[in-house]
């Protein structure tokens, strides 16, 4: 399976050198079809090996999403692994218009981040997000693969969108188990500026309403042309 998914990285990672991947796939977000009920301590603690040991991904995800009152935002990012660097694309969604970032960063740096939550503590009770308004409506997710599958994700609010989910393996077959801590946030926060989410706070402040096109947004939003175009 590895040496499979090491193609796919590569040829991911070309085409991503020449601006046609795509941050919707292959990883799509977490499922909501999971199995019922809380784990027991021995699929915690096989989770939790089997946890440690998805270090190095091939493939990375990361997923910023934000619903409510005023303009939505989609920030999501896609890398694949080449040799000691990871590239790939992010797309950034607002207000009808769509910035692009080309992605290239020190395998390294993503090892180090993805590394420090494989050791993090597992519940066995199943995931609810905490929800304590409406009108607040966030996605954060973490996903990615060393030979299989691993997903952090919050529907949370908060600060830092606790408590979040850890599903992995085959997910519509697997439980959404909650992580209480605040590591998977923390990690989602040190691969903002490699994933180019600071791009998109940026774009996001020049170009905070909804336009038709990029030639009804205002000087600051056109400014970021051509990396910002009409978005679909």
């Amino acid at each position: 399976m590895t040496s499979t998914l090491a193609s796919r990285a590569a040829a991911l990672a070309l085409a991503c050198s020449t601006g046609a991947c795509s941050p919707t796939g292959p990883l799509g977000p977490p499922s909501e079809s999971f199995r019922a009920g809380p784990a027991t301590q021995e699929e915690v603690e096989s989770l939790q090996t089997f946890l440690r040991m998805q270090t190095s991904p091939i493939e990375l995800r990361v997923i910023d999403t934000w619903d409510g009152l005023g303009a939505t935002y989609e920030m999501n990012a896609i890398l694949a692994r080449v040799g000691d660097r990871m590239s790939g694309q992010t797309v950034c969604k607002r207000g009808g218009l769509r910035l692009t970032v080309t992605l290239n960063v020190a395998a390294s740096q993503i090892d180090a981040i993805v590394t420090g939550v494989t050791t993090i503590p597992v519940l066995r009770d199943r995931y609810r997000p905490r929800i304590e308004h409406t009108d607040d409506y966030p996605l954060r997710a973490l996903g990615w693969s060393a030979g299989h599958y691993v997903w952090l994700y919050s529907e949370s609010q908060g600060r830092d969108h606790t408590p979040w989910a850890i599903v992995t393996g085959e997910r519509e077959s697997n439980r959404a188990l909650a992580v209480s801590t605040a590591q998977a946030h923390n990690a989602v926060e040190a691969l903002r500026p490699l994933v180019g989410f600071d791009r998109c706070a940026a774009f996001n402040e020049a170009c905070p309403g909804y336009y038709t096109s990029i030639d009804a947004a205002p000087a600051a939003c056109r400014a970021l042309a051509p990396t910002v175009d009409n978005g679909s």
